[in-house]
């Protein structure tokens, strides 16, 4: 009777139903893994090394232009609305602030954001698939080979990968463990992505949805609702909320920037205005296939077979990389939003989808079929074989491109140039005289470009002063401004009168007769 009077207790609804498979967790064995991420460390110093041995020097004019603006704010701190983000800028001149070296103070900030994205991508692949998927994925993001480039260069990219896979560490943590602390602190790198590169945006998009379908589903099974969920699916929108808020108030339109940019696009590149969605749809994607089609077929086909064989465990992570892909394709497509950089669009799903290609290896290494009999075993054996010859391929490839880092920019004459103007500056002026005018084609012609590059690598970006306007020499000579004068014989300018002058290649430098 006693038992019967007992009231029955309702039963909880278990929230492993639906979560995923919690797997071996890195923090087991933290020594093995964290070796293995310092080693990584020690491949991309050495890597990166090599790259600049090789010739390289920057990735393209974007990443020079980048340093100056961070140069110029450093001048005078200020808060600016336009096309360009302003997070990167306040970071390299933060960086220049501390050291003062045009060259080689932006190249020390995005190595230590590339080391970032390496830990932070390491962790990934621990928390979604073991230490030995974080060890071989810190090994592939140390060697692939733009992040190798980027991490010596002013470009954006560095930094925005740091901070965008620190986003995607949190969302892996906050899934397997259902910890709030990983998805704050994941939300806040998504928010500071978002100040830095447009791509942030729509990985923050897909966030929401994630971490609110997510939350909503975690907390049915748990029967408890969580508050924090709808804090960490919207905390990366601050930013931009605070980004179209300015946009409005100064332009009168939230938009302003994204228009803006498509206008000077299309002036870069006008075939896009008589390009067909179709041709727009698929535009960043050939462009990225044309620089790492090899990666992009490996790690997409990994991510699919990851989606298959443990669907609970790597399904948010693939579909945040991949609906973020799709969604910034779609809406980009709509305003004509392409040029010069096409490739880089979509660069960072193929660094984000690098832990699933380490784990992808490991999983077809493990592969254990049941039910085929002695067939099994030589189904295991071709998996093994597969799972090693794809990753000694993928490294080879790596390996190939990184003996050939990019040498286009600056072109061969500027970089001629650059170490004779250097020299030519270290004589002292006996009349103070204060300015070099460099006088190039007008923009956007990538001979334009070249100034910025004189400018970082002379280490002397007030004294050289560059220019699409003939007047602006004559009125340094004419009012004794200028010790000597750069002319770029491809701007149809004659050089003007000089007691001496020196030709290197495109370039004659001149020195204006002494008073």
């Amino acid at each position: 009777m006693d038992r019967l009077r007992t009231p029955v207790q309702p039963q909880r609804r278990e929230a492993t139903l639906a979560l995923p498979e919690t797997p071996e967790r890195f923090w087991a064995h933290p020594h093995s893994l964290w070796i293995a991420i310092a080693a990584a460390w020690g491949i991309r110093l050495v890597l990166a090394w090599l790259s600049l041995r090789l010739g390289f020097v920057e990735y393209n004019a974007d990443g020079f232009t980048r340093v100056i603006h961070g140069y110029e704010w450093l001048q005078n701190p200020r808060w600016e609305v336009g096309v360009w983000l302003p997070l990167h800028f306040w970071l390299l001149g933060g960086a220049l602030a501390i050291w003062d070296n045009l060259y080689l103070a932006p190249k020390l900030l995005a190595t230590l954001a590339g080391l970032a994205t390496i830990t932070n991508l390491a962790l990934v692949g621990a928390t979604l698939a073991g230490r030995r998927a974080g060890a071989l994925t810190a090994l592939v993001v140390a060697a692939f080979p733009y992040e190798v480039w980027f991490s010596v260069s002013g470009m954006a990219e560095p930094v925005f990968h740091a901070f965008v896979s620190g986003a995607a560490l949190g969302l892996a943590r906050w899934w397997v463990t259902g910890s709030g602390r990983p998805l704050v602190l994941g939300a806040l790198s998504l928010m500071a992505a978002t100040a830095v590169r447009y791509e942030g945006w729509f990985y923050a998009a897909v966030w929401a949805a994630l971490v609110l379908g997510g939350g909503w589903l975690r907390g049915w099974l748990r029967g408890r609702r969580q508050a924090g969920v709808v804090l960490g699916a919207l905390l990366p929108f601050l930013f931009i909320g605070v980004w179209l808020q300015q946009n409005y108030a100064h332009f009168g339109d939230p938009l302003a920037f994204a228009r803006e940019t498509a206008a000077i696009k299309t002036e870069l590149d006008p075939a896009n205005v008589s390009a067909s969605l179709l041709q727009r749809l698929l535009a960043y994607p050939r462009a990225l296939l044309q620089i790492v089609r090899v990666v992009v077929v490996a790690s997409t086909g990994a991510a699919l077979w990851l989606l298959l064989r443990h669907p609970r465990r790597w399904g948010v992570h693939v579909v945040f990389v991949g609906g973020q892909a799709l969604l910034l394709i779609l809406v980009t497509a709509t305003f004509a939003n392409l040029g010069p950089g096409a490739e880089r669009y979509l660069l960072s799903n193929v660094v984000l989808l690098l832990p699933a290609l380490a784990a992808a290896a490991l999983d077809l290494w493990d592969l254990r079929p049941t039910g085929w009999g002695a067939t099994s075993r030589y189904v295991q054996r071709a998996a093994r074989l597969v799972a090693v010859l794809g990753v000694v391929l993928l490294l080879a490839s790596f390996g190939r491109r990184l003996a050939a880092p990019p040498r286009d920019y600056p072109d061969p004459d500027t970089r001629e140039l650059a170490p004779v103007l250097t020299t030519a500056l270290r004589e002292p002026d006996p009349l103070g005289r204060p300015f070099v005018p460099v006088v190039l084609p007008h923009p956007p012609a990538d001979a334009y470009n070249a100034g910025y590059a004189l400018r970082i690598l002379t280490g002397q970006p007030d004294t050289v002063v560059v220019t699409d306007q003939p007047a602006l020499l004559t009125d340094m000579l004419a009012t004794h401004g200028a010790r000597l004068w750069v002319v770029d014989t491809t701007a149809e300018v004659d050089p003007p009168a000089a007691e001496r002058s020196v030709t290197v290649g495109r370039f004659v430098i001149g020195w204006p007769a002494g008073e």
